[in-house]
């Protein structure tokens, strides 16, 4: 028995010696890293508005340029119509790093520091210039950097759309007094909260997909929201007296999730911030039309606009603006605003 081992050892080994050979050429070396590297990396983009809204339009620009910038090595699918969920939970799921990308209002980014909310205060943005010259400028760093620190959220480009305004089914507005009371559905953003509290009004927050229905069944009486968001969501077939309030400059938030930011190159990184900057000039190249083509079809589907004496309203909310810069320590950021008027 022990012989016929002896004689079958040395084929025995020949075998072992064979297969380590071929396990070793299974092994990835460098070369197989430099492919590695040229793998198409995706970013989910997730947001709530519809594909047709300037905001997705700024995203897709976006996706866009970082494709050109990295030669195609990073990709961005975009999930629009909140396929991937609401503001908050996208937010949320990005603090963890579960969700690369999103659009969201300013306002919600208030949840994870209220100097955030600072954008949402009435009354402090003369139009849409006012705004991306604050956020090119002190105010938008100061911004960014303290909602980074709080969420773990990178905002890359903020952004004003439009002056929002107060749309009811029913009542109507004739003096601030008539806000008493009136439900109305706002974002889940503490400062337009505020807001409407301040104007005697009963805001509602209601996720963005709910808004409608909410109307329609007579849970609030009405929304507030820019033309271009009202009009995306048909808002026209329940209802139709709109009242400039002007009481906010929707501003919004290109954001990607810290997590997901620091685990990639330096140099995708820097094609990003490029990509995002770059993005900029092209939403406001074609936000202020949108905006205008949106009222006129709002219009031309039955919406009455009425303005209003705005004294009253913002008589009504200045102890709330000088309440929220006290509190919040945002006087340097409210100073910065300012100035860049």
């Amino acid at each position: 028995m022990f012989k016929r081992v002896s004689k079958l050892l040395p084929i025995l080994l020949a075998i072992l010696m064979v297969a380590l050979v071929f396990a070793g050429c299974g092994r990835p070396e460098k070369a197989d890293t430099k492919k590695d590297d040229t793998k198409v990396i995706t970013l989910r983009l997730a947001h709530h508005l519809t594909p047709d809204h300037s905001l997705n339009k700024q995203a897709e620009k976006f996706a866009e340029l970082l494709s050109k910038k990295t030669n195609g090595k990073v990709k961005v699918d975009i999930y629009p119509n909140g396929q991937l969920g609401g503001q908050r939970d996208l937010l949320e799921s990005m603090k963890i790093g579960t969700m690369d990308m999103s659009i969201a209002d300013t306002g919600l980014l208030a949840n994870y520091d209220l100097a955030a909310g600072i954008l949402d205060l009435p009354y402090i943005f003369k139009d849409t210039q006012h705004v991306r010259k604050a956020m090119a400028g002190e105010a938008g760093k100061i911004l960014r950097d303290k909602i980074l620190k709080a969420s773990n959220i990178r905002s890359l480009t903020i952004v004003g759309v439009a002056f929002r305004g107060t749309i009811l089914a029913k009542k109507d507005i004739n003096s601030i007094e008539d806000f008493k009371g009136v439900k109305v559905r706002t974002p889940e953003s503490p400062v337009l909260v505020q807001y409407f509290k301040a104007i005697g009004a009963n805001p509602t927050p209601i996720p963005s997909g709910e808004a409608y229905t909410a109307i329609q069944t007579g849970v609030v009486d009405g929304m507030e929201g820019t033309p271009e968001f009202l009009n995306s969501i048909k808002i026209s077939e329940v209802a139709k007296k709109q009242y400039e309030t002007n009481h906010n400059m929707n501003c919004d938030s290109l954001n990607i999730s810290e997590k997901v930011f620091t685990g990639l190159s330096a140099d995708i990184q820097k094609a990003i911030l490029e990509a995002a900057d770059e993005s900029i000039g092209y939403f406001y190249e074609i936000s202020t039309k949108i905006d205008e083509t949106n009222r006129k079809e709002l219009t031309a589907k039955g919406v009455v606009y009425t303005k209003l004496d705005l004294a009253p309203y913002m008589k009504a909310t200045a102890p709330m603006v000088e309440k929220f810069v006290k509190d919040n320590n945002a006087q340097a950021l409210l100073d910065a605003i300012k100035k860049a008027q």
